[in-house]
């Protein structure tokens, strides 16, 4: 998603790197993951697993990429 397409939704966004946005939100995991697997299975009654969704590839990945040229 490009920043205009971000921003023209209009909603808050946080995240846990450091971005200058507007309306973005610097999260420390340590602080909200408790909460929020707090929130998730107890407070939902819910049992199972949560999954992370990667919005990009980790470093392992592009370096391996990178070297084999696939970049």
């Amino acid at each position: 998603m490009s920043c205009g397409e971000l921003l023209a939704l209009n909603r808050p966004v946080y995240g846990f790197e450091e971005l200058s946005l507007p309306g973005y939100t610097r999260l420390c995991a340590g602080e909200c993951l408790l909460p929020a697997i707090s929130h998730y299975c107890l407070d939902m009654g819910r049992e199972g697993f949560l999954t992370a969704l990667y919005v990009k590839k980790s470093q392992a990945e592009e370096e391996l990429e990178a070297k084999e040229g696939k970049i």
